[in-house]
């Protein structure tokens, strides 16, 4: 189902490119001394370093990502994106020891380059100094040039090949009933973000809390400046608002998806629960993705007011969502849906319930299973055949021996990253009880893929 509706837009004053850098608006600016600029030069090294080009490893070869430049195994890892070829992987980290001058005593983001070795620290100012706030890692581009983070409810954009740090979310205070921004996602050139709006509530009785206006998508073009809010609702949240579920933006920057309790968007949303819906940014159509082949909104068969996670785009044309509970879509698992065609497919529904990252061509599922009592590990389904394979292994081949928590695969299809215990899964082994990020390398690169 579609339907047209138009953008809201606004253009800030303050929408110039340095305007809305850290240092146009008042935040850290460039390094002016002699020291400063030795220290400069040293860290624009490092980003060039953590974005070099290499030849990729072998199949089957299974690489340390949260280590330092030397290959040192660090702790506290939790796994955020990985790159179109896999070759960067970004992560959070409460060590210090990653890369030097790490004072902050805060968890940070990181990204490593496993071609070159080289590690960077993404949540730094243009200036290149630490924050001192703790982030939330939302997503990478596919070359690994930029990270978006949330830091004290605002949403910045770091640009790894300049250095540059963009806040791309407005003054919280410009806003009406608004307590700040939430999430990003960003597309493939760097140049489109998309965000969520955090309402100020009100309490209703009952332990309820209410929005004071609806939660609502917002999308900043880093290249005008320009500062758009998606028509999602009426005004008033009670009608329909944006909430959690899915937050993504196409490859090509096109095309937004979220999920939202209105039934306005679309004509025959009749179900009275939440939906995916997708936005094509040029002509504002509106499509109900959270819907059978032919169109017909998914309804919860369990209970209550179901939900989704896991919405994302695949590619340009295919996007995924994972529905709360079991719907009139069938099982719960993780859904394609093209939007060409409207074809729905059940592409994996794992035992455990739980999400998977598909790649980019759609033919290939990453995810986790239990193996031991509580203990997961990661496998690789293709969609094709139906054939799992186990991808947490070393080198040798070796099933893990610690639990796997999250998987992700490469959009190319060739490698997968996972947050693991595991200690046998490289040489020499990481410290035991400690979450690690390691990518696998599971198929030789084809050109073109990309």
């Amino acid at each position: 189902m579609t339907s047209g509706f138009p953008h809201a837009t606004m253009t800030l004053a303050c929408a110039s490119a340095v305007c809305l850098s850290l240092a146009g608006c008042g935040g850290g600016g460039d390094v002016s001394s002699g020291a400063g600029l030795q220290v400069q030069a040293a860290q624009d090294s490092e980003r060039q370093q953590a974005l070099a080009v290499g030849n990729p490893p072998a199949v089957g070869a299974i690489a340390l990502a949260s280590s330092n430049a030397a290959g040192v195994a660090r702790g506290g890892f939790s796994l955020c994106a990985i790159s179109a070829d896999g070759s960067i992987v970004a992560f959070t980290s409460s060590s210090s020891g990653l890369v030097a001058g790490d004072t902050n005593g805060i968890t940070d983001i990181f990204v490593k380059n496993l071609r070159s070795g080289a590690i960077v620290r993404a949540n730094t100012t243009s200036a290149g100094a630490q924050m001192i706030s703790t982030p939330l890692c939302n997503a990478m581009t596919a070359d690994g040039r930029s990270i978006v983070f949330n830091v004290d409810s605002e949403v910045f954009v770091k640009n790894l090949a300049t250095g540059a740090l963009t806040k791309a979310s407005p003054t919280i205070a410009s806003m009406p009933a608004n307590a700040g921004f939430t999430g990003g996602a960003i597309s493939d050139d760097g140049a489109k973000v998309i965000f969520t709006t955090v309402p100020t509530q009100s309490y209703v009785g009952q332990y309820t809390y209410v929005n004071d206006v609806p939660a609502r998508v917002m999308l900043r073009d880093l290249t005008t400046g320009a500062l758009t809010t998606l028509a999602t609702d009426d005004g008033n949240s009670a009608h329909g608002e944006v909430i959690f579920g899915g937050l993504s933006i196409s490859p090509d920057g096109k095309k937004v998806l979220f999920v939202s309790t209105a039934s306005t968007l679309v004509p025959g949303d009749t179900n009275l629960q939440p939906d995916v819906f997708v936005r094509d940014l040029a002509s504002g159509a509106t499509t109900l993705v959270s819907s059978t082949s032919d169109g017909v909104p998914a309804i919860a068969t369990f209970c209550c007011n179901s939900s989704y996670y896991n919405g994302r785009f695949v590619s340009n044309n295919v996007v995924q969502f994972l529905p709360a509970q079991p719907s009139s879509l069938g099982p719960r698992g993780n859904y394609l849906k093209n939007l060409s065609s409207g074809a729905l497919m059940l592409a994996i529904s794992t035992p455990n319930g739980g999400s998977a990252s598909i790649s980019g061509d759609g033919n290939f599922a990453a995810f986790e299973n239990f193996y031991n009592g509580y203990s997961t590990r990661s496998f690789v389904r293709d969609l094709r055949t139906g054939q799992d394979r186990l991808v947490s292994t070393s080198a040798a081949n070796m099933a893990s021996n610690g639990s796997t928590t999250a998987s992700l695969i490469s959009r190319d299809g060739t490698s997968v990253a996972l947050q693991s215990t595991a200690t046998n899964l490289v040489t020499p082994a990481p410290p035991a009880n400690v979450f690690q990020v390691y990518v696998k390398t599971i198929a030789a690169a084809v050109a073109g893929a990309l």
